[in-house]
């Protein structure tokens, strides 16, 4: 990720994550690690139902750090609030707020 993306209607730049599974599939947890120094604003997580548009799910904030030799740079573990289930074709999706290059990996339980 590392568009800016202002947003909230699920329009503008969105990358596409993980697609539920014919019998869907659970997300324990999302991991989002910034790859440079960042400033305080938001990683934004949409889910776009199969066929439809995004909607935003949730929001998760991300603080400003200046990553050095002896300061880690911004890392966060997301954990949905409640059971994040994708049906079948639904996408998890997401967007920076800031133009900062952020990488995430998703846990995911397929329930074929």
């Amino acid at each position: 990720l590392s568009a800016a993306n202002t947003g909230l209607d699920g329009t503008g730049t969105i990358v596409d994550g993980p697609t539920g599974a014919t019998d869907g599939t659970r997300v324990n947890f999302i991991k989002i690690k910034a790859q440079v120094t960042t400033t305080t604003g938001m990683i934004r997580i949409y889910i776009k139902k199969s066929g439809g548009s995004y909607r935003i799910y949730d929001e998760a904030n991300v603080t400003a750090i200046t990553k050095s030799a002896t300061v880690r740079a911004y890392e966060y573990t997301y954990r949905p609030p409640d059971d994040l289930f994708l049906q079948s074709g639904d996408v998890l999706s997401f967007s920076t707020e800031k133009s900062e290059a952020i990488k995430v990996w998703v846990s995911t339980e397929d329930l074929s």
